[in-house]
């Protein structure tokens, strides 16, 4: 997991990004968000450090952060399809 820092762990950051593309079933594409998702400029690989393009991989990678059984109860995608 990456380093237990608000920076790191932030909503928005590239973990949080990997974890949210995963598990809404879209393909991995490394980026962050400087500050509020989707309200602020969007970051894209090329202009990530490779430790940030680590962290977005591991929570694509990792099923913790969005995957919950109450989540997954009232989770639809967006192709419509369930879990």
């Amino acid at each position: 997991m990456p380093a237990n820092n608000s920076n790191r762990l932030r909503h928005g950051g590239p973990y949080d990004r990997g974890s949210a593309d995963k598990y809404y079933k879209r393909p991995a594409s490394p980026h962050y968000f400087r500050g509020s998702t989707h309200q602020s400029k969007r970051i894209e690989e090329e202009d990530m450090t490779p430790e940030q393009v680590v962290d977005y991989h591991y929570g694509y990678d990792s099923t913790e952060a969005h995957d919950s059984v109450a989540n997954k109860a009232n989770t639809r995608y967006v192709d419509g399809s369930d879990i």
